[in-house]
């Protein structure tokens, strides 16, 4: 039997920002505030209206998909193998951990001065700005889940004959496939799975008799 208490209609959810838009239209009403600074529901609509036939706010959000889209695949190219080294190896996160930590505590803002003064204005400015705001976080995020790996895996591998960087790079591929919630909901892609499926496919050495 249902709980009547749980039983809503989808007009429930349209209250909370009707009320919002309400009290907004009131506000712009009363003209408190210059109508440069608080403009109404309605000057917002003709605006937005402007924006789309104009055809600009389409090119901006081009524009902001390309650099988001940029920024946040240079640092997944840089940070997921470095996370994938420091997760592996202890060396690498007692010489650069604390590197990688001082920079993912620093403010995204922090880096407005000097991107602008290297780059000056454009889309290299906000690609840098993007970059330095997720690579750290995706290293992080990507050692973490690297070392949580039980190292019984690392120790069959060597069993089955791999040896150098075979182990780890195939391990942890196939681990972080199923464990990409972990990497900030970053997901490996289709040719990463492949490649670890294939070279997990390799014969394993034949015990000495």
């Amino acid at each position: 039997m249902s709980n009547p208490e749980r039983q809503t209609t989808p007009l429930v959810a349209v209250i909370g920002p009707a009320v919002l838009v309400l009290i907004w239209a009131a506000l712009a009403a009363l003209r408190l505030f210059p109508e440069s600074l608080f403009p109404s529901p309605l000057a917002v609509a003709r605006g937005l209206a402007i924006e789309l036939t104009s055809g600009r706010l389409v090119d901006d959000c081009i524009a902001s998909l390309f650099r988001v889209s940029v920024g946040f695949l240079l640092s997944v190219v840089l940070g997921v193998p470095t996370g994938l080294v420091l997760g592996h190896s202890i060396l690498a996160r007692q010489a650069f951990l604390p590197l990688v930590n001082f920079f993912r505590s620093l403010s995204p803002l922090a880096w407005i001065p000097f991107a602008i003064l290297w780059f000056g204005i454009g889309d290299v400015p906000a690609i840098f700005l993007i970059f330095m705001a997720s690579v750290f976080p995706i290293t992080l995020a990507t050692a973490a889940a690297v070392g949580g790996i039980p190292s019984v895996y690392f120790r069959v591998a060597e069993d089955y004959g791999m040896r150098g960087l075979d182990a780890p790079s195939t391990i942890c591929i196939r681990r972080l496939a199923r464990l990409s919630p972990g990497i900030t909901a970053l997901p490996c892609s289709p040719p990463a799975r492949w490649c670890a499926r294939c070279r997990s496919r390799a014969r394993p050495r034949a015990p000495p008799a």
